[in-house]
């Protein structure tokens, strides 16, 4: 999937302070992983707190998309736990597929 600034605007709807400045292709494994985030990052950007996109990494691996986030404003403390968590599903992906070229 096809990621840029305006299919996420079609995809999750209006996000005025969260700004997605590039663009890639999205593994179909991880597009609603990469889009619930998404949601989350524009659930947390307010006025005083606007959220920038400026470069999404896809690892060559395991094909998961790690965007890398501005925040302008004060960071809210829900930005830590969201991205602890993303950290946390990320590993155990790349775990995930380890395993599977074991068996």
């Amino acid at each position: 999937m096809y990621i840029n600034n305006d299919s996420l605007t079609a995809i999750i709807g209006e996000h005025p302070h969260l700004v997605l400045s590039c663009h890639a292709t999205i593994n179909e494994r991880f597009q609603f992983l990469f889009l619930r985030l998404m949601h989350e990052l524009n659930v947390l950007s307010t006025e005083a707190i606007q959220i920038h996109i400026y470069y999404i990494d896809i690892d060559d691996s395991t094909g998961i998309p790690t965007p890398q986030v501005d925040i302008v404003g004060r960071e809210p403390l829900e930005f830590v736990t969201l991205a602890d968590r993303y950290g946390l599903l990320y590993k155990q992906a790349r775990h995930y597929d380890k395993s599977l070229n074991r068996a």
